[in-house]
């Protein structure tokens, strides 16, 4: 668990509306690797984001992903059974990584930042930003620092993944 400590010093950051997942995530990312701080309300301007059933599109998530704003290397998208803990380790060389996946839960998109990650006897833990922790009254969220299970983000669809850009 190398940068761990380092990013969990940021403080985790709630989403302000329950499909804002993809702008709590960017405003987190902005201030952990370029100390920029934007407000989720900008963020959400720059993007027509909401599909349907509330949830971001692959499209725009892969858009943000190459928008060069963000200083992210835009991964190869990958099949969620094929997101392993060495493919993830690759990405995780330069720093945190900006993940779109597919829910086990509820089968719609989420995003989190992955930051950290430990495998003890195959089994794979990752350190996550997850700004969806805590639903409050007036449907907004409270982010946590979380350690999740790997295979929370590879059992369905596709996987989109920004690495740090170094």
């Amino acid at each position: 668990m190398d940068n761990y400590y380092l990013y969990k010093l940021f403080p985790a950051e709630g989403q302000i509306d329950p499909s804002a997942c993809w702008a709590a995530c960017l405003r987190w990312w902005m201030f952990a690797t370029q100390s920029i701080v934007k407000s989720q309300i900008d963020i959400l301007s720059l993007y027509d984001a909401s599909e349907d059933d509330g949830t971001i599109s692959n499209k725009v998530i892969q858009q943000i992903i190459n928008d060069p704003q963000w200083g992210m290397k835009q991964e190869k998208p990958i099949a969620a059974n094929k997101f392993t803990a060495s493919k993830l380790k690759k990405m995780l060389a330069h720093g945190p990584v900006y993940v779109g996946y597919t829910e086990t839960s509820g089968k719609k998109k989420h995003v989190n930042i992955i930051y950290d990650m430990e495998t003890i006897n195959g089994n794979t833990r990752v350190a996550v930003m997850e700004p969806q922790a805590i639903e409050k009254e007036d449907w907004t969220y409270d982010g946590e620092h979380q350690m999740k299970n790997l295979r929370q983000f590879n059992v369905f669809g596709t996987v989109y993944c920004g690495s740090l850009r170094k």
